[in-house]
């Protein structure tokens, strides 16, 4: 009789697993929000990694969207934080074809600017106009119509149990959570509680 053999445990993953190259920062900057995770009954907070202008600059440098030396106005930032708002709120509601979860990117993508330019292949392709603030809104909104052509946005989600969004590289696009340490926790509470063993019973004095 032929023996199975025993497959060999999954390691398990801290984090999301990085993206497709073209939307690790567009992912990053999703995930620059203030987090509120409860673990094992303990609240932690992840403060706002744009919170302030300087944040914000240097976050935008660092990332390559705006070149060194470009300052953002308040309400330019504004701008950018509560666009990054919509497309969380967009991810969260966890549907992507609804006309009503997309309408907060409507106001955004008017202001957008875009023109046809062929490539190696002569092909028509278009991209976003502008530098800085116009510039910077204008990559974000046209990556989002990309990975909506692409039928990619539905794998941008939400992890259940830590709050990051994450590219779900699952073949069926069913995934729940960014890691299997998210994936054992979120199990872990749904699981109810063991019964207690009463205690063995003693005979004597």
């Amino acid at each position: 009789m032929r023996r199975s053999r025993r497959q060999a445990p999954r390691p398990r993953t801290f984090g999301p697993r990085p993206g497709p190259e073209d939307l690790r920062a567009f992912l990053d900057f999703l995930n620059t929000a203030e987090r509120r995770v409860r673990y094992y009954g303990k609240l932690r907070i992840q403060g706002d990694k744009l919170s302030t202008c300087e944040r914000m600059d240097r976050w935008l440098v660092d990332h390559g969207i705006v070149d060194q030396g470009v300052e953002l106005s308040a309400e330019e930032g504004q701008r950018i934080l509560a666009l990054r708002d919509a497309f969380r709120e967009l991810v969260a509601s966890g549907r992507p074809d609804d006309p009503e979860a997309v309408g907060g990117l409507q106001p955004f993508a008017e202001a957008v600017r875009l023109r046809v330019i062929f490539d190696e292949e002569r092909n028509p392709v278009l991209e976003p106009v502008g530098e800085g603030f116009e510039g910077t809104i204008a990559a974000w909104i046209w990556l989002f119509v990309q990975a909506r052509l692409q039928d990619r946005w539905r794998r941008i989600k939400l992890c259940d149990a830590c709050q990051v969004i994450f590219y779900d590289r699952s073949r069926t696009c069913v995934a729940k959570w960014c890691s299997t340490v998210c994936g054992d926790r979120l199990r872990g509470r749904r699981r109810p509680p063991r019964p207690r063993r009463p205690s063995p019973k003693r005979y004597g004095p």
